[in-house]
């Protein structure tokens, strides 16, 4: 490691003009609110048997439709046909309206609190779960993350009277594992109380514990979130740090002293906070509007990826090897939390060639830049022409990848093509089929040494590359 090191300083020595050869673009921020998938703002909706699904959300730039289903009908029977249907139709609706939802399943509205709330029996719970995995599975697509749901008033895991015995700490782990097995297994489940989750999540398995979120009821309502926090300090540092893995939302649900501008910008970047309900409370709404904090809110609600620079080649033959570098900043509050895959696309108006890119980013972390630094090769069947590039971030399932509704749009001016939901990095790439001759140094095969050469050196110096490769670029470098 010391003689790679020492390798990199004497190569930085060399003079400047000896070291351009990369192309490197760079990328302004758009500062506007851009609707991307599965962040932000929420829209609101009831469904009960035989309704239809129908929202606002398009028009208030939403991506994301909270849905509460009411199973009030069915406390003491086996969920309906038609229910059922009515559940999977509303899955095909939001597909069709290039949306996602967050759903609920409750047993009651909280008409009747404080006196004490309706619920189903732990047995009937789980007759239910098993009815709607079929369901849930099959519209997992168009599902961001689900509530938690069907326990308590207003399904938020709490009830004056637990006339089933569902609130002990035994009963919500017994309940919360039949959910995560029952509810589809590439989805988060999101728990309201953090002193519940600081207690069940030792208790579960690695690959339980990656899937449980938390969704907060009342967000900022009182100095403990009326009753979401026992120790606030504690467990809002619990959250902030579940926050940088696992989906963070909510609603909020009173005026307070702490429901201002200045409380909100702060808790919501602490906490990482993906999305909010725009309708609730709407007194606590139209204060953000009035205190200038709304837009600021609306925009960074979860991720928020800027694009800075990327380095690439302007010209590339079929199966040549390239280094291609970018830098990506997250402005957001928190990350991508569902899996996506992050692709170069090679492309004109007769061809296109995606390449896949070893990212996952889920790991752009809030508040963080970071860089992709990968080598990509060129199939061999590309045909010669002039080609875009673009950065591809389409959703992971096959039913919505072409879709470009469902594409992240990143956060820069002049780069979003919404027709194919691609970012494009530039539209003059030439592919050739010029024979390039190697000399010695060029790792990459593109004909010249130079700087891609060395970052593969760097990147693999030890396995295959030693000091005899270092040399050989410095000899021929800019030859």
């Amino acid at each position: 490691m010391k003689q790679l090191l020492t390798f990199i300083f004497l190569f930085l020595l060399l003079p400047q003009y000896f070291l351009v050869y990369a192309s490197t673009y760079n990328y302004s921020l758009d500062d506007s609110t851009i609707p991307n998938p599965e962040r932000g703002f929420y829209s609101g909706y009831s469904i009960y048997p035989g309704d239809t699904f129908s929202t606002n959300a398009g028009s208030l730039g939403n991506t994301l439709v909270h849905v509460n289903y009411y199973l009030d009908s069915f406390i003491n029977s086996p969920i309906s046909q038609q229910m059922l249907t009515t559940i999977a139709n509303s899955f095909d609706s939001a597909r069709a309206k290039h949306l996602k939802i967050i759903p609920r399943f409750m047993y009651n509205d909280g008409d009747t609190y404080p006196a004490g709330c309706p619920d189903a029996s732990e047995s009937r719970i789980h007759e239910h779960l098993l009815q709607l995995k079929p369901i849930l599975e099959a519209g997992s697509d168009v599902i961001a993350g689900l509530d938690a749901g069907f326990v308590g008033c207003w399904a938020e895991w709490h009830n004056p009277k637990d006339t089933n015995g569902l609130l002990s700490i035994s009963s919500k782990t017994r309940i919360l594992t039949d959910i995560l097995a029952n509810f589809p297994a590439n989805r988060q489940i999101l728990m309201r109380y953090p002193s519940d989750l600081i207690t069940i999540l030792p208790t579960l398995t690695d690959a339980q514990r990656k899937r449980v979120g938390h969704n907060n009821d009342c967000f900022l309502a009182s100095s403990n979130d009326m009753g979401t926090y026992k120790n606030p300090a504690t467990e809002k540092d619990f959250i902030a740090t579940l926050g940088n893995n696992s989906i963070i939302g909510g609603e909020t649900c009173a005026i307070s002293s702490r429901s201002t501008c200045s409380t909100a910008l702060v808790e919501l970047q602490q906490m990482h906070y993906s999305h909010l309900n725009e309708e609730y409370h709407p007194g606590v709404i139209q204060s953000w509007k009035d205190g200038g904090c709304f837009d600021n809110i609306k925009k960074n609600l979860g991720y928020r990826l800027k694009l800075d620079n990327a380095t690439f080649p302007s010209q590339i033959s079929p199966g040549q090897s390239f280094n291609f570098q970018a830098s990506l900043t997250n402005l957001g509050f928190a990350s991508i939390y569902n899996q996506r895959p992050v692709y170069l696309v090679l492309y004109n108006q007769t061809n296109k060639y995606p390449l896949i890119l070893n990212e996952d980013p889920r790991s752009w972390k809030a508040n963080t830049t970071n860089i992709i630094n990968q080598t990509i090769t060129i199939p061999t069947q590309v045909a010669t022409g002039t080609y875009s590039l673009s950065l591809w971030l389409p959703d992971n399932s096959p039913t919505l990848q072409s879709i470009p509704a469902y594409s992240i749009h990143l956060a820069n001016q002049n780069i979003w093509e919404p027709a194919t939901g691609y970012n494009v990095l530039t539209n003059n790439i030439t592919v050739t089929t010029t024979t390039i001759t190697t000399k010695p140094g060029d790792l990459n095969g593109d004909g010249l040494v130079n700087i891609f050469d060395f970052n593969i050196l760097i990147s693999k110096f030890g396995n295959p590359y030693t000091i005899f490769d270092f040399n050989t670029i410095i000899s021929n470098y800019s030859k």
